[in-house]
C-alpha cells in the first residue's frame, strides 16, 4: 500500500480507481438486458464470486458454491460484487475496448455493460438488498488543471438498464438501506487534498430526496446496518496524514466505537460488511504495509484482530448470522499464492474455500 499523502485519501474509491478525471457523460447501455427481482432469502442459494490471475492473460471473475465446488468462470474483470439474491456478479472490466462496468449472469453470459471503458472506469460498490440497483463510482482517466473533474456516483436499475447520476464528485464509499426504501448513503468530497471536506450523503436510488447526513467535514465510508451507519471518522495528524476511527450514526446522533492508538504508518479501520442483525462488523485495517482483517463488535465496542499481521489480507464480507467472515488471503495484488477462507467472527482455525483465488463476494 502506497503511503499516505496530500493527494491520496486512502478509502474504497481511491483503492479501486485511478486518480481522476475528466467529464464523463452517463453512456448508453450495451447489450440485452438483464433483470433481477426481489427474492425471499430462503430460496437464495449460497455462492461466491472471485478472482484469478493476472498469469499470461487479463484476471477472470469466476462463481463457486459456498464451500468453493462447482466453480465456473464467468469472464474477464476484477472487483466482483454478487448481488444477495445470486442472480447476477457486477464487476470493473479490465483496460480494452467495449464497457467500463459489466454484469454477469450465472452461466456467464453478458447480461449487461455500461460506460464506455476508453474514457471513464467504473467500480461496482454495493447492490440494494433487493437486488435490484447496483450504486458504483466513476472516474475518468485525464486529469484537469485544477486536479478534480466531476467524477460521479451512479446508480444501475438493472430491471431497466439505466444508470442514474446521483451526485458528482469523489464517492468516498456507499452502502443501501438495509430494508425499506431503496435508500442510499453515499461519502463525497469535491476535493483530491487530504484536507478537503468529506461528509455523508443519502438519496433514493432514483436520486429523489438528497440530503446531507454529517457536516463535520470528516465522514466517509459508510456501511448501513439494522443499527444505524457505521462509517469513519477522519483526524487529521499533520499535512500528510490522517487516522481513522469507527462511528455509528444512528437516529440523528453520532458515537465513536473505536478509539484504537494508532501509528503514523496506520490509518486506522475501514467498514466492509456488517451480520444482519446490524452488531457485528467486518472492518479493514488499514496502513503502510499493514493490510488486515478486524472484526468490530457494535453493542461490546470490542475490537479483534482477526489476521496476524504479517499475514496480508483483505476483508471481504460476513454471514447473515455473524458468526463467520470471509476474507481473501495475500494482499492486494493477485498472484497465484492467493486464497480465499473463512475465519470465526472471534477468531479461530480458518476454512479454505478457493485455493488460487481472491477479490473474493458473498450472498451469505
Amino acid at each position: 500500500m502506497q503511503d499516505i499523502h496530500d493527494c491520496d485519501r486512502s478509502n474504497r474509491y481511491l483503492r479501486a480507481v485511478a486518480v481522476a478525471v475528466f467529464v464523463c457523460s452517463i453512456l448508453a447501455l450495451a447489450g440485452a438486458g438483464g433483470g433481477a427481482s426481489s427474492v425471499t432469502a430462503a430460496s437464495v442459494t449460497p455462492e461466491i464470486a472471485y478472482v484469478t490471475g493476472p498469469g499470461p492473460g487479463v484476471p477472470q471473475v469466476w462463481l463457486a458454491g459456498a464451500n468453493g465446488s462447482h466453480s465456473h468462470k464467468l469472464g474477464p474483470g476484477t472487483q466482483p460484487l454478487l448481488s444477495p439474491n445470486g442472480r447476477l456478479v457486477a464487476a470493473n472490466a479490465v483496460i480494452g475496448g467495449g464497457r467500463a462496468l459489466l454484469v454477469y449472469s450465472l452461466s456467464g453470459a453478458l447480461a449487461a455493460g455500461f460506460f464506455d471503458i476508453s474514457r471513464v472506469q467504473a467500480v461496482p460498490l454495493a447492490w440494494s438488498p433487493d437486488s435490484r440497483y447496483i450504486a458504483a463510482s466513476l472516474s475518468g482517466y485525464v486529469a484537469t488543471a485544477t486536479g478534480l473533474g466531476p467524477s460521479a456516483l451512479v446508480i444501475i436499475d438493472t430491471t431497466s438498464n439505466r444508470a442514474t447520476t446521483v451526485a458528482h464528485g469523489l464517492v468516498e464509499g456507499a452502502s443501501f438501506a438495509p430494508s425499506g426504501p431503496d435508500r442510499v448513503v453515499y461519502g463525497l468530497t469535491s476535493s483530491l487534498s487530504l484536507r478537503g471536506t468529506v461528509n455523508l450523503h443519502s438519496a433514493l436510488a432514483n436520486g429523489a430526496e438528497s440530503r446531507q447526513l454529517t457536516h463535520d467535514g470528516r465522514s466517509l465510508n459508510p456501511l448501513w446496518g439494522k443499527r444505524g451507519i457505521a462509517f469513519d471518522r477522519e483526524q487529521l495528524r499533520g499535512p500528510h496524514a490522517s487516522a481513522y476511527q469507527i462511528v455509528l450514526l444512528r437516529s440523528g446522533r453520532s458515537t465513536q466505537i473505536t478509539r484504537l492508538r494508532l501509528s503514523r504508518r496506520v490509518e486506522g479501520l475501514v467498514p466492509v460488511a456488517v451480520s444482519r442483525d446490524g452488531t457485528r462488523l467486518v472492518v479493514q485495517y488499514e496502513g503502510f504495509d499493514a493490510w488486515q482483517a478486524w472484526t468490530v463488535n457494535l453493542t461490546t465496542e470490542r475490537v479483534h484482530e482477526l489476521t496476524a499481521p504479517e499475514k496480508s489480507a483483505t476483508s471481504s464480507g460476513i454471514s447473515r448470522t455473524g458468526r463467520r467472515v470471509l476474507v481473501g488471503i495475500g494482499g492486494q495484488a493477485r498472484g497465484s499464492n492467493d486464497k480465499v477462507e473463512t475465519i470465526p467472527f472471534s477468531g479461530g482455525t480458518p476454512t479454505v474455500l478457493v485455493a488460487h483465488g481472491g477479490e473474493p463476494s458473498w450472498n451469505q
